[in-house]
């Protein structure tokens, strides 16, 4: 009954990104349609839906992303302020060619999920919430409540009362259970456990019963309301470089007056659960402000995810965001909240992750709803040098009067550029920088200044130095390198920053006309020859 007459009505429902298309046809005569707009917003297709039954006779309806970022459950349709809600509930598979089906009556194959109330009511309700209050209360409520209290009558009375009792009556057993069991019985047991029974099991018995059960089993295992959080970025937000060290990887922040590296976070190998063995391919994401990266565990490449622990800021935690198809060591994100990486193993292949901060993380690489990207499609696959890192770029380069979205990476004297605005209008360039260089390019940032222009640095990792890119041509298929700061020696590290953080180094003032005995307290007004 979405029309609020009282009467359930037949319609129609799809999803497509972040519009609902409802369309009423009751009796195949009375058509009408409404289009919503879902939260939270998406940039994917929903290829595969389903629509289940639950015991009271109402309709779930789930829709399954084709980009992988999971299933969702659409709620709270409203046809007036033509809203709705996506709820995430589970993993979906990354595939543009597919569609959903099932038997219309089955049951819900996820279970509802209930929030609680704020805090306990002061007195009971006269109809039971659509969930427990956060601890039982003192009496009971005036209907029956919608799960049990606490502990069981002493013996079950003969009939039923005509109103409901302080407790429930015990089951027939005179004494409960010793523990409580792993799993459900396919019946009731024959007497009730030690104290209040949860709703459905925990994935292995907890210690001691929790202080009220919840309203509805969870579609799994809880997943850990922990988390990696955020960097803290802001406009003075320094270069940062992840650096292989013993026993792990350190990321530091770089002076770069200075030519100094502080030590920032340390990742041992065996912060995650399931460890890792290699770290590389790292970004900040401008959507979440977290920093993402590709590791390898097991040898299996997965796109992780690492920071602060959410529940105890003074402890990092690493987690697996998603299964990645290739392993990497040039990877970024942009300012769109996209993650590329380049597979440079065979063929050089673009892969293009959207949404990565919508995707559940878990320190296991073994868990069950992990998101498994293994076997996507690249983006786009070009030819070219290989790179150590690449950033991204927004700018003008193709004399169009507008700027594009650019990946850029220095290998040795080869810039490799790779357009791919709106994520389709793919083309790459392969340019010659100068001067000449003998080092790989291993860290890579991208600084914008107060023009909103956006300024590339790398570092060798030979040691010669930061180096910026400037004078990019795509006509002449040129560039050059000017040096600015000092670099670290290491052939295995990684460069990230806030995206939208001011340019560290200072600008560049022309000289004098001759050599001065002294530095001039201001640059003069022209250069010499």
């Amino acid at each position: 009954d979405l029309e609020g007459t009282s009467s359930k009505q037949d319609y129609l429902v799809g999803v497509g990104y972040s519009k609902v298309l409802v369309i009423r046809y009751s009796n195949n005569t009375d058509h009408d349609h409404w289009v919503l707009t879902s939260s939270p917003t998406s940039n994917s297709a929903f290829g595969a839906a389903w629509n289940h039954r639950d015991a009271n006779g109402d309709d779930h309806l789930y829709f399954s992303a084709n980009t992988g970022i999971g299933i969702f459950e659409l709620v709270d349709m409203d046809l007036g302020t033509l809203t709705a809600n996506m709820v995430q509930l589970g993993a979906s598979y990354v595939t543009n060619n597919n569609d959903g089906m099932n038997c219309l009556f089955s049951g819900v194959p996820f279970p509802p999920t209930h929030a609680p109330t704020e805090a306990p009511s002061d007195a009971p309700t006269s109809e039971p919430s659509s969930s427990p209050t956060e601890s039982p209360t003192e009496s009971p409520t005036a209907s029956p409540s919608s799960s049990p209290t606490e502990s069981p009558t002493e013996s079950p009375t003969a009939s039923p009362t005509s109103a409901p009792t302080e407790s429930p009556t015990a089951s027939p057993s005179s004494s409960p259970t010793e523990s409580p069991t792993e799993s459900p019985t396919a019946s009731p047991s024959s007497s009730p456990t030690e104290s209040s029974p949860s709703s459905s099991p925990t994935e292995s018995p907890t210690e001691s019963p929790t202080a009220s059960p919840s309203s509805a089993p969870t579609a799994a295992p809880t997943i850990p309301p922990t988390h990696a959080t955020a960097f803290p970025c802001n406009h003075t937000s320094p270069p940062l470089q992840v650096i292989g060290i013993s026993g792990g990887y350190a990321v530091k922040t770089l002076d770069v007056i200075t030519g100094t590296y502080t030590d920032y976070w340390l990742l041992p190998f065996g912060l995650p659960v399931s460890p890792y063995t290699k770290l590389n391919a790292v970004g900040i994401n401008p959507a979440d402000s977290t920093a993402y990266g590709v590791a390898r565990s097991s040898g299996q490449p997965y796109l992780v995810r690492f920071g602060p622990d959410a529940n105890d800021p003074s402890d990092l935690r690493m987690e697996y965001v998603l299964k990645s198809p290739a392993w990497s060591y040039a990877g970024t994100s942009d300012t769109h909240g996209y993650f590329h990486i380049l597979d440079q193993a065979n063929s050089k292949r673009l892969y293009t992750f959207e949404n990565i901060h919508q995707l559940i993380g878990y320190p296991d690489t073994g868990a069950a709803l992990l998101a498994d990207h293994s076997e996507m499609m690249p983006s786009y696959t070009y030819s070219g040098p290989s790179v150590a890192d690449i950033v991204p770029l927004r700018a003008d380069l193709e004399g169009t009067s507008s700027k594009q979205d650019y990946l850029v990476g220095v290998g040795y004297s080869k810039v490799l550029v790779i357009r791919y605005s709106n994520n389709t209008d793919h083309d790459h360039w392969v340019l010659t920088s100068s001067p000449t260089s003998n080092s790989a390019f291993g860290a890579a940032w991208n600084h914008r200044d107060a023009n909103g222009d956006d300024h590339l640095y790398f570092s060798a990792n030979t040691g010669i130095g930061i180096f910026e890119l400037v004078d990019m041509d795509l006509g002449t298929l040129t560039a050059n390198m000017v040096q600015l700061g000092a670099s670290y020696v290491t052939n295995n590290n990684d460069g990230m920053n806030c995206l939208f953080s001011g340019v560290p180094f200072p600008p560049t003032h022309a000289p004098t006309e001759a050599p001065s005995d002294a530095p001039t307290s201001e640059p003069s007004s022209s250069p010499t020859e």
